[in-house]
């Protein structure tokens, strides 16, 4: 915000003293609105004759200022400083005729005048207004009604197949060919009934008991020695 006001105000400034120019003396007591326009594209450079109000430099300079103040209403800075570029060329273009006509540039006595140094001061000080402005985008008010400028949307680049996949080496191999880790064998269990441990929770087998049929007694296998 402060750069835009600071560069308004050179740009109006420098506006306002190249509409002056043409009303002061350019090259010894000839004024600027005095000299043709049309002689600084001429061949034949410049005369004596005088131009009218609508044929001289003063129409140049107005729309010079005109530029420069449609620049600042509209926060332009390619606008100010195509004024300024057209103020300082209509003035160098003034000079290189005169120095074709009088083989000399001095300034002050019967030379270059105050009209043709503040001509090309004010483009000067419209080139620098342009480079102080911040311009439109980077504006920023402050208060209740503040904004910022803009900003650009950059989307990201979309990565291709091979830049997501990571490479494959033994280290790091894909997912998909990954192993599964190896589990510890577990001990091998005895599944005879009579020889394995049960489990917690179940119950041990039960061992079939021997059957007892009616008038049979059950064998005894104690030794049996006969008696004499």
């Amino acid at each position: 915000m402060l750069r835009n006001v600071l560069g308004a105000a050179l740009a109006l400034v420098a506006a306002v003293a190249v509409l002056i120019s043409p009303f002061l003396d350019w090259y010894g007591e000839r004024q600027g609105r005095q000299i043709r326009l049309v002689e600084l594209f001429d061949p034949d450079g410049l005369t004596d004759s005088t131009a009218g109000l609508l044929t001289g430099l003063a129409v140049a300079m107005l729309v010079v200022a005109v530029v420069a103040v449609v620049g600042v209403v509209l926060r332009s800075r390619l606008m100010v400083a195509l004024a300024g570029v057209l103020a300082i060329g209509l003035t160098v273009l003034w000079m290189a005729r005169r120095y074709e006509a009088t083989d000399s540039l001095l300034v002050g006595g019967d030379g270059v005048q105050a009209g043709a140094l503040t001509a090309l001061a004010a483009g000067l000080a419209m080139l620098i207004a342009a480079v102080v402005m911040a311009g439109r985008r980077a504006a920023v008010t402050t208060g209740r009604h503040a904004r910022t400028a803009p900003e650009e949307r950059t989307e990201p680049e979309p990565q291709t197949r091979q830049e997501a996949q990571p490479e494959r080496t033994e280290e790091y191999p894909r997912w998909d060919e990954r192993q599964p880790p190896e589990q510890p064998e577990e001990e091998q269990q005895h599944t005879h009934p009579y020889f394995s441990r049960p489990q917690r929770g179940e119950r041990p087998p039960e061992q079939p008991q021997p059957r007892h049929y009616p008038g049979e007694h059950p064998p005894d296998h104690r030794d049996h020695r006969d008696v004499a």
